[in-house]
């Protein structure tokens, strides 16, 4: 949990800080952002971006990747393993994406929605590809696409859902 600044600045002052030197650490503080170099700034920037790319890249290669599975279950097998994948990779890009949104002072609207909605469209998409080419493999496997993405969503953001609860 964050500390705030008068917290800090009480437990400096109950190991003996002087005044003065606690405020001159508080405007250290509040100025660090300031002084970033140009090419640190510029770092964050790709950093975030970057996590953000890979985030989107990761969900498009694990709706590919679920061609196979979307070919061989059944509907409740499919839409447990589907959400039980979800859940362990929307853990795992929000444990990523709160390890870098201190890089950016902004809020984190854009992988709290555009991350899920691609989420959503890819899986979509796949579904209703493998619904196409089933019966092309003499495969009986047809799946409703908008459940199969829902279910894929909503198990992706329920590790965000559930940490930001639980924090608070």
């Amino acid at each position: 949990m964050p500390v705030t600044v008068e917290q800090l600045k009480t437990t400096l002052g109950q190991k003996g800080w002087q005044p003065h030197h606690i405020d001159r650490a508080m405007a250290m503080i509040q100025d660090a952002p300031n002084v970033k170099s140009d090419a640190l700034r510029l770092l964050d920037i790709l950093v975030y971006w970057g996590a953000l790319g890979l985030a989107v890249l990761g969900n498009f290669v694990l709706s590919i990747a679920l061609i196979p599975v979307l070919l061989v279950f059944s509907d409740i097998p499919l839409l447990f393993g589907l959400g039980l994948l979800a859940v362990a990779f929307g853990f795992i890009m929000d444990v990523v994406l709160r390890e870098i949104e201190h890089l950016r002072r902004a809020h984190r609207i854009v992988p709290e929605l555009f991350i899920p909605a691609l989420a959503l469209i890819n899986l979509y998409i796949i579904t209703r590809f493998t619904n196409t080419i089933a019966p092309l493999m003499g495969l009986p496997t047809s799946h409703d696409p908008w459940l199969a993405s829902i279910m894929y969503v909503t198990g992706f953001v329920l590790p965000h859902f559930l940490l930001k609860w639980l924090k608070k």
